[in-house]
């Protein structure tokens, strides 16, 4: 804190973390009468708000429970604190008023669905929000009181027209007893009898939340899931251990080894496939990109009888090489490849690459400025003089994240082919 009379900073609060602290989630503001700070930390295991007196002697937690918040904003007359939270549902983030004084917490919103991006009014008498569900796009929506007023109308007639595949939010329990959140994509009307192939999408980023009722950063994706759901699959996502959300133990049961636990839950996701009595287990694919690359293709080489193939986008294969980039990320999950060269060694894919023996496409951007292309370039040099067999396409102009509508047609088109020829055609 810093103190205009003496001209000093004073240390008013720290906090430790066995493994790391996200800063993503982390926020602090000053009560409009400089009294108290108001942060978030997960100190008690969930993301909540606390306050703590200006002077440091008093530190009380303001809200609590197995739930997190996104967003706080404080009222102009002090007396509330807006707050966006998964309170009653993990897969939805509606918006509350904290009353300061007893301590209330009323939800404000009521439509099934998400809230993001809120901005509260000067006056504090509205707060603006993007407002989305599963299969709807994000609009603007005004929350005045109780009243919520949708105020832009963007999404083209032809989105609505097309008859967008809804998927059912399921949970499955892991076999550590963790509870798993999913997204299942398919058939309005199973056919009795049948065995579906099922493609298994894999969110990126390790911290980030996809399963829930919201318009997903992962809109292409979405659409491409409704286009292999139409053409005979079931889809499957879950969000694994990392993913944000769910708690700080959720998020840091990777810590010291990604591929770990993550993998595990994506394992356990499959034998939840199996169970339902509609997936052909010999025919389920894999695929993602950045960190769902990775594990993608971890899952191709450490489980390959559970997987008939994958597709793995601009993967880390090495994390020493993202290490050295990006190390903000890594070595806050992984510590430095000098103190730890046993966990970057199991973590990283590159490792196993002499035990593949089920189809790999590798797709991977050359000016990926992200996951640099290094890492595919060292796993073809591996998988060639292991002798292996696998398919590659490169893309010489794009980034992490592609710009050319050519780029993302050729990659997905590539996908597509790949999985009819290695699921949909497979055992018919």
């Amino acid at each position: 804190m810093f103190e205009s009379d003496s001209m000093r900073v004073r240390l008013v609060y720290t906090e430790y973390d066995s493994a790391w602290i996200e800063g993503g989630i982390l926020a602090a503001r000053w009560a409009a009468n400089g009294e108290f700070l108001l942060f978030t930390s997960e100190s008690d295991g969930w993301n909540h708000l606390y306050a703590l007196t200006k002077d440091s002697t008093d530190l009380r937690q303001v809200t609590g429970g197995k739930w997190e918040i996104q967003w706080f904003a404080i009222h102009p007359d002090g007396h509330s604190i807006y707050i966006t939270a998964n309170k009653d549902d993990h897969a939805q983030w509606q918006l509350y008023r904290l009353n300061v004084s007893s301590g209330e917490l009323e939800q404000i919103t009521e439509r099934a669905g998400t809230y993001e991006s809120p901005v509260m009014s000067k006056n504090g008498k509205t707060v603006v929000c993007s407002y989305s569900d599963l299969g709807m796009p994000a609009e603007l929506h005004v929350i005045n009181g109780k009243t919520d007023r949708r105020i832009t109308y963007s999404i083209p007639k032809e989105f609505l027209s097309v008859e967008w595949v809804i998927p059912e939010i399921i949970r499955f329990t892991a076999r550590n007893d963790e509870t798993i959140p999913a997204l299942l994509y398919k058939p309005k009307a199973l056919v009795p009898g049948r065995q579906y192939p099922c493609v298994v999408f894999v969110h990126g980023a390790g911290y980030l939340q996809n399963v829930y009722r919201g318009w997903s950063y992962y809109y292409r994706e979405y659409m491409f899931h409704t286009y292999l759901v139409n053409k005979g699959y079931v889809v499957f996502e879950i969000d694994y251990r990392g993913s944000a959300g769910h708690g700080r133990k959720f998020r840091t049961d990777v810590y010291m080894h990604l591929g770990g636990l993550d993998l595990q839950d994506e394992l356990d996701g499959v034998e939840y496939l199996k169970r339902l009595g509609y997936i052909d287990s010999t025919r389920i694919g894999m695929y993602g990109g950045s960190y769902g690359g990775f594990l993608s293709l971890m899952a191709l080489l450490k489980s390959p009888d559970t997987y008939a193939c994958a597709a793995v986008l601009r993967a880390v294969t090495d994390w020493g090489n993202y290490y050295h980039h990006n190390p903000w990320y890594t070595a806050a999950r992984l510590g430095t490849p000098e103190q730890n060269p046993e966990a970057y060694k199991k973590s990283s894919p590159i490792t196993f690459a002499d035990s593949l023996t089920k189809p790999l496409l590798i797709l991977h951007g050359m000016a990926d400025d992200n996951v640099f292309f290094q890492d595919a370039v060292e796993l073809v040099k591996k998988l060639q003089k292991s002798g292996k067999t696998f398919e590659m396409m490169m893309y010489p102009t794009e980034a992490h994240s592609f710009t050319e509508p050519e780029s993302w047609y050729d990659e997905y088109r590539r996908i597509d082919e790949f999985f009819d020829r290695h699921l949909l055609s497979a055992n018919r």
